[in-house]
Formats: structure tokens, sequence, C-alpha cells
């Protein structure tokens, strides 16, 4: 009988230790689960950020309202292309290749005029104060003259005029293309013009300017002359101009140069001077560092 109640009390607490003892591996096993599951989640989630950083985009695409600050900015940068200057999310569209902005500055109403080129490029970004409608083509960098109202021809070249002659105060209006000034004689009479203008279909050869377009049904060009002298591409012309039914004559020259949409017209009245004289204003006229951006 003792024998009996040993062997019983040896055998539980046999099955006492064995159930201790996968408990403790009941444990260990929930344990390491539960590890291996924090670490799966863990690496998870390293992967789904990883996923996502390189999903994120290098520029974001809409950057709010345009302002004056971001303009100037862009004036500043060079070889502008079209999704420098289209990347706002308040552009405006006026088919395939115009765009614009409207905002204000200081309480005046500006403009941002864009057009792209068929092939692309960036042929126009004019700011236009909407109050006098003067205009400036930003990759200029003559901002600040337009935002104080002092736009002239300065702002693209300078010229050493006969004595007496002057140069005009600038006109939008003038020329029907950006505007320019006229060249007035010591009574204050018009002899000619000086003038912005854009979309006359140059041709070049080995840098040279050999030809240009008729930008005018009025305008008939009687001869044309490449001048290899000046810096600055240029064509003299002799050219006859009818307005309200009268012909005149103009020594004409235009400058160019390859890839810029933007041309500079200088002409006047042949009666006031001659073809030699002509060359000798024309080789006193220097550019601005940007007048052909």
């Amino acid at each position: 009988m003792r024998q009996t109640k040993k062997l019983i009390k040896l055998n539980l607490l046999i099955l006492i230790l064995l159930f201790c003892g996968c408990g403790m591996n009941i444990e260990k096993t929930q344990e390491s689960i539960s590890n291996d599951l924090g670490n799966e989640k863990i690496e998870q989630s390293e992967e789904l950020l990883q996923s996502e950083q390189m999903d994120l985009p290098e520029t974001s695409i809409v950057q709010g309202q345009i302002s004056m600050e971001d303009i100037i900015r862009l004036s500043e940068k060079e070889n502008l292309t079209v999704e420098d200057v289209t990347e706002w999310s308040d552009i405006q569209s006026m088919g395939t290749n115009d765009f614009y902005y409207e905002f204000s500055y200081e309480g005046v109403p500006y403009r941002l005029d864009i057009i792209e080129d068929s092939d692309g490029s960036l042929a126009s970004v004019r700011l236009v104060d909407m109050n006098t409608y003067l205009s400036i083509d930003i990759r200029t960098g003559s901002i600040d003259n337009l935002l104080a109202n002092v736009v002239s021809v300065s702002d693209y070249l300078t010229i050493s005029l006969p004595d007496g002659w002057t140069v005009g105060d600038y006109d939008i209006y003038l020329g029907g293309h950006f505007g320019g000034s006229q060249i007035l004689d010591k009574q204050g009479n018009s002899v000619g013009d000086i003038l912005i203008m854009h979309g006359l279909n140059p041709a070049f050869s080995s840098n040279e300017l050999i030809d240009i377009g008729n930008y005018d049904n009025n305008v008939c060009f009687l001869e044309k002359e490449a001048l290899t002298q000046i810096y600055v591409p240029c064509i003299l012309t002799l050219m006859s101009e009818e307005s309200e039914g009268v012909k005149r004559e103009y020594r004409c020259a235009y400058f160019a140069q390859e890839g810029c949409d933007i041309y500079y017209q200088i002409k006047v009245n042949s009666d006031y001077i001659s073809g030699e004289e002509m060359i000798d204003l024309l080789e006193t006229v220097v550019f601005t560092e940007r007048a052909f951006y």
C-alpha cells in the first residue's frame, strides 16, 4: 500500500513537472509568435514607407497663385522655358499656345501673357500693366522700370543721334507691335521711329541677317543690304510706306538674332538722312545685355 501511494505521488509529481514544462513552452511559443508578428509589421511599415517615398514627385505641380515676386524671380533666370512659366494653378488658357495670368500688385492690375511657339519653345512672356498697357518681355530683366512706369527704348538699346535730334517718350501703341519711340528733330517733329517688333520671319546665313519678312501691306522694300560691320545681325532697307494716302521713303534697319522672336527697327525719313549717314548712325547702336534674351 505504501509503495502504491509513493508511486501515485511520483506519477503526480511527474505530471506536474510535465505540465509546467509545457506551459513554459507554450508561453515561449506565444512570445515568439508575438515577436515574429511585430517584426513582420515593422518590415511591412518600412517597405510601405519606402514605396510611398518612391512615388512622391520631385516637384509639386500646383504652386498656388502667381505673384510679382515669382515673376521677378523668373525674370532673373536665363533660358526660360514654357514649363517654367506655366506651373501656377491660376493660369488661364486662350487656346493651344496662348496662356495668361491676372493678378494685382500694390493695387495695380497686371497680366502675364505667354505665347508658346509651334516647336514648344517660349515665344513671348510679356508682363502688362493693365492700367497703362505698358508691357515688357520679362526676359529683358526690365521689370523695375515697368513697375515704376518709366519704360523706355533705353531698356533695350541706346543710339547717338545727330545734333538736336532726340528720342521721344515710349509709346506702347506705336508701330502696332510692342511699341517704341519717335525720333524727333529740333522742332519736335517726327523724322523716324525706334520700334520693338516680332514675327518678321528673318532669314540668316552664317549668323548674318540676309532677309526680313514684310509685316505690312502698306510697306514695299525697294532695296535690301546686309550690314556685316554691325556687331548685331542687321539688314538695311530702303522702303516705301503709305500712310493715309501719302507715300514716304525711309531708310530702315532691322536688328535680329537667331532664336529670338524680338526684332528692333530703326527707321528715318530718307529726306533727312543719306545712306552713308544712316550706316554711321547704326554703328552707334548699343543693345543692352538682355535685349535679345
